[in-house]
């Protein structure tokens, strides 16, 4: 598996829809890299990054997202 993923693959990595993705970016409670070189912001999400947050949620670890 790839270590940076696009926003459709963290989703499906985190079972989450990108919309919720979106919102907790906008709240800052979900781990991001902006990769952008313009305006448009163009986010990536490192696997690692996204185990760490999984493990941190209550009663989840990254072994039931891979079931």
């Amino acid at each position: 598996m790839k270590r940076l993923l696009n926003i459709n693959e963290a989703a499906e990595y985190v079972s989450l829809s990108p919309n919720v993705i979106r919102d907790l970016i906008a709240k800052r409670q979900f781990p991001y890299k902006n990769v952008s070189r313009g305006e448009k912001a163009i986010f990536r999400f490192d696997v690692n990054e996204l185990d760490k947050w999984v493990e941190e949620l209550p009663g989840m670890n990254t072994e039931e997202l891979h079931d």
